[in-house]
């Protein structure tokens, strides 16, 4: 069994405790949903948790702790939906520097100097085990009058730390 503190010390905090119940015996037996929630991927995952505490004996202890499974999600149907890129979600961010990195090398350094980052278009999400963002990516010089814009596939697993640049090409130059 996966711990608990195992999770805290991975980038989840806890976000949620929920159906709580209790027992009197010689102590109190606490039932209690916890949810974590990972600060970068936005991942959650819920554990049903069984503790018991003997205030006069200086004990408190998990005596259960089961992961619950995932809710079951109804597939979107028609695929991809659109997707709204936001700079300061850490996911999104990091999607947008691997994408940025990248893109440097295929165009090359030279050019991408005088280039920076300008939006993301036309950008959507489909769900699959793990997440497809398709999207354009702009750069553009500082006087905005040269526009370089790459077409990019990125597939995302966060719950195993996976980021993958499937496709990225140069679609207008």
């Amino acid at each position: 069994m996966e711990s608990l503190a195992f999770l805290s010390s991975n980038g989840y905090e806890v976000i949620e405790i929920s159906n709580v119940s209790t027992q009197v015996v010689a102590g109190t037996i606490y039932n209690f949903d916890l949810t974590f929630r990972n600060e970068l991927s936005d991942h959650t995952r819920v554990f049903r948790v069984k503790a018991i505490i003997v205030p006069w004996e200086g004990v408190a202890e998990v005596l259960e702790a089961n992961e619950l499974p995932p809710p079951t999600m109804k597939p979107k149907y028609g695929g991809a939906a659109p997707y709204t890129f936001n700079k300061e979600n850490a996911m999104d961010k990091l999607i947008l520097e691997a994408v940025e990195n990248k893109s440097k090398n295929l165009l090359g350094k030279e050019k991408m100097s005088t280039h920076k980052f300008k939006e993301v278009r036309n950008a959507t999400n489909q769900l699959v085990a793990g997440n497809i963002y398709k999207f354009d990516i702009v750069f553009a010089n500082d006087e905005g009058n040269d526009e370089v814009i790459f077409e990019a596939v990125v597939y995302v697993v966060p719950w195993e730390n996976k980021l993958e640049i499937q496709s990225l090409t140069v679609k207008d130059y």
